[in-house]
């Protein structure tokens, strides 16, 4: 339950810091900014959560294969955040606009703290600690 509660929690203070950092970036004029990053970083971000978590709560190994999903899901959330630090120069130059590539780098972060609470959330709720 403490496991649970403590990445329940993790979820929570993330969004908080999302919207706080992104608060001041988003005047009325440039409201369409989030949504700009999200075509290519929102598709990019669907891989990890391609059925993984559901792997994890039907299995009967439980330790070795929560171990190994955890690695897997590591690589590929880091290399679906290399992936989107790389486009987010040709993403600002597409829509024209410099901002994008701020705006561009902190969702590949925050990407990277989401997708690896996948495995952990899932094994969790596999054994019932929630």
């Amino acid at each position: 339950m403490k496991r649970f509660f403590s990445y329940e929690f993790l979820g929570i203070l993330i969004q908080l810091l999302v919207s706080v950092i992104m608060a001041p970036l988003l005047y009325p004029e440039s409201f369409g900014l989030v949504a700009q990053v999200l075509v290519v970083t929102g598709f990019l971000a669907i891989l990890p959560y391609s059925g993984f978590n559901y792997i994890i709560m039907r299995s009967k190994k439980t330790k070795r294969l929560a171990i190994v999903m955890s690695a897997l899901m590591m690589r590929i959330s880091l290399y679906t955040t290399i992936l989107i630090i790389v486009i987010a120069y040709p993403i600002s130059l597409f829509y024209s606009d410099d901002r994008l590539i701020l705006l561009t780098l902190f969702m590949a972060v925050f990407n990277f703290i989401v997708i690896n609470t996948i495995a952990p959330e899932a094994a969790l709720s596999r054994d019932k600690k929630f």
